[in-house]
């Protein structure tokens, strides 16, 4: 006989030293186990459990006080070290996934360790931390590693032995590399009345029909009453609910659940882009739109919606109705906005703001005096940490409380909302426009242009750098870094003496790159700068700022001095000596900062690395200046 498994870690195969069946697999059938006073308790409590809901029974799975198991004196052959690897049954392998059967690796994996530390199983390490020579063999190491104790595979990392492995077993006809999808049946018929209705139709002499296609769409009806009572409201009518069968003419009745509205968001981005087109799904014109560029959701989406939506696409691209495979570029998964609540920490009872006084950090109850504990957690009404975006908008503005969102936060990372950081916002902003106001008028001070010259230079370097990396992070998702740089622009302009033209040109490049983030206020920028033109402030007219090759580069270099390893300073040398090691050399050694640090003693070699603009002096004598 021959146990298939099902594993996604063969790197850890060496470290096997049982296998677990559930008490469904086939080869319990050819085993008595009743007859055994020793195993025959035990084996009617597994088969008593395969009645448990598939749910309960996964959770029960995961907690080592609820798993039982015991040695059914059954051996297996190891296919590649060929010992002899004992069988046991166990009631946290599941029937439903995979095999029914698991490898026991009990060093690499934490319900096979739980398993093993019960029922005193070996546990054999086979994998350790590349951070770590220090790694007790007993311990639990679950990560990617080194392989030890492998045979040929050992001093490999598991990557380079997941292939190396897998060959090998291919090779011998014992298995083979495979992919298994783990999609389960989808409920997708709700009882309520928004929704699409299932097309199906019930005939006591036909039974179930599907509605013909020429009947398509089933339209919902428009006399509908919702009542607290429960069920589909759908039943109650009945004008619609009862209609002849497509096949006999006779008596039948509508399916009267609809679907759940992820099955229409699973694929409605199609229709997007043709919304008005009767013939097809989409028009080959949009189908040059395809793949979807940014799929942002929540992370419950990843798991379920995306899940379902890449199913879904498969399907019409298998019958020719989607002109791509996947039907998402790129997947982010965006953090969820939380705010500070109150309870008391006896009875976990939420505390309303109103109800709640603060000092020194602390919270305390207005009405008891006690003391209140202070957690960051998801907006909730019954959490009372709610607030109003409404509220938000008219006290600090839409483009404020836009900004404030985009750079408290990475979009996957919890945002963690505090009204007092909103002031912030407003202040940038109404600096950008006092820059537009000042730049769209004559040059007040009536500088001489010569005096300006390095200022001029450095503000429109820093520009050009700042229009590249803003797209970069936009273009990435990172919008608190994209505003961070604005703000560093910004900061630039106000302290640098800089000509008018120069002042003109970072405020239109600003109001440009703030498009994006802040549309409002960047068009009252575009208006204060063109107040003499009439500006057309359509979004296809404005334009992403064009970046100036000859204003990025940079007179000097500034290049980290190191002796011995440690950095003792800097110094500038001119920008076409970089690349020119010889020159470079000779510049530091010129320097007081190596003077300094080396003194008498000699240099036994230089390290040059361009990338980090540094220069490291390894000296032969130890004697070195402090």
């Amino acid at each position: 006989d021959k146990i298939t498994i099902f594993t996604t870690r063969p790197d850890t195969i060496f470290g096997v030293t049982f296998l677990a069946i559930s008490v469904n697999h086939p080869l319990v059938e050819k085993y008595d186990f009743n007859k055994n006073e020793n195993t025959k308790e035990i084996f009617e409590d597994l088969k008593k459990r395969v009645n448990t809901p598939p749910d309960i029974a996964r959770q029960q799975s995961r907690d080592i006080r609820n798993i039982i198991g015991f040695d059914s004196g059954i051996k297996v052959i190891h296919p590649l070290t060929k010992e002899k690897i004992p069988v046991w049954l166990s009631s946290y392998v599941l029937s439903d996934y995979a095999e029914g059967a698991v490898m026991g690796v009990p060093a690499h994996d934490s319900r096979d360790f739980d398993f093993a530390k019960k029922y005193s199983i070996p546990i054999k390490t086979v994998v350790v931390s590349t951070d770590s020579t220090k790694q007790k063999k007993s311990e639990l190491f679950e990560e990617y590693g080194t392989l030890i104790d492998s045979g040929d595979y050992s001093g490999m990392s598991s990557v380079s032995a997941f292939d190396a492995i897998s060959k090998k077993i291919e090779s011998l006809d014992f298995g083979k590399s495979t992919t298994k999808l783990r999609l389960k049946d989808w409920l997708v018929s709700r009882q309520r009345y928004w929704g699409c209705p299932i097309p199906i139709i019930y005939c006591n002499s036909c039974g179930t029909v599907p509605v013909p296609e020429h009947s398509l769409p089933v339209l919902l009806p428009d006399n509908i009453k919702i009542s607290k009572k429960g069920g589909s409201p759908l039943k109650q009518a009945t004008d619609w609910l009862h209609t002849n069968c497509p096949k006999c003419n006779g008596p039948a009745t509508r399916e009267s659940d609809t679907m759940d509205t992820f099955v229409d968001s699973s694929w409605y981005y199609l229709r997007f882009m043709t919304p008005k087109c009767d013939s097809h799904l989409i028009t080959k014109e949009a189908q040059n739109w395809l793949p979807v560029d940014v799929y942002i959701g929540g992370i419950e989406h990843a798991i379920l919606h995306l899940l379902y939506s890449r199913f879904i696409n498969r399907f019409l691209y298998s019958e020719g109705l989607s002109p791509t495979t996947e039907p998402f570029k790129n997947l982010v998964t965006q953090g969820m906005v939380q705010s500070k609540t109150f309870k008391v920490p006896e009875t976990g009872e939420y505390v309303k703001p109103a109800d709640v006084e603060i000092e020194n950090d602390i919270a305390y109850s207005k009405k008891t005096k006690k003391e209140l504990t202070i957690s960051w957690e998801k907006m909730s009404k019954s959490k009372h940490n709610g607030v109003d975006p409404s509220e938000i908008v008219s006290e600090y503005g839409a483009d404020a409380a836009r900004l404030y969102t985009l750079f408290k936060a990475p979009p996957s990372n919890p945002l963690e909302f505090e009204r007092k950081d909103l002031s912030g916002h407003v202040r940038f902003l109404n600096r950008l426009l006092i820059l537009a106001k000042n730049a769209s008028q004559p040059n007040l001070v009536k500088e001489e242009q010569e005096q300006n010259i390095q200022g001029d230079r450095d503000v429109l370097r820093l520009l050009n750098e700042t229009i590249l990396s803003v797209a970069t992070q936009i273009e990435s998702s990172c919008f608190n870094v994209a505003v961070a740089e604005l703000m560093k622009l910004t900061n630039a302009v106000f302290s640098t003496p800089i000509s008018q033209n120069v002042r003109y040109t970072v405020a239109l490049s600003m109001a440009k790159m703030l498009f994006p983030l802040a549309p409002h206020v960047s068009c009252e920028m575009l208006e204060l700068l063109h107040k003499d033109k009439t500006v057309d402030l359509d979004i296809d007219k404005i334009f992403w700022p064009e970046v100036d090759e000859k204003a990025l580069h940079k007179e000097e270099i500034e290049v980290v001095i190191q002796i011995q390893g440690k950095t003792r300073g800097s110094i500038k040398i001119a920008s076409e000596n970089v690349g020119n090691d010889e020159k470079l050399t000779q510049e530091a050694q010129e320097s007081v900062i190596f003077k300094n640090y080396v003194k008498n003693s000699l240099v036994k070699k230089v390290i040059i690395s361009p990338k980090r603009n540094l220069i490291n002096f390894v000296l032969e004598s130890k004697t070195v200046g402090k």
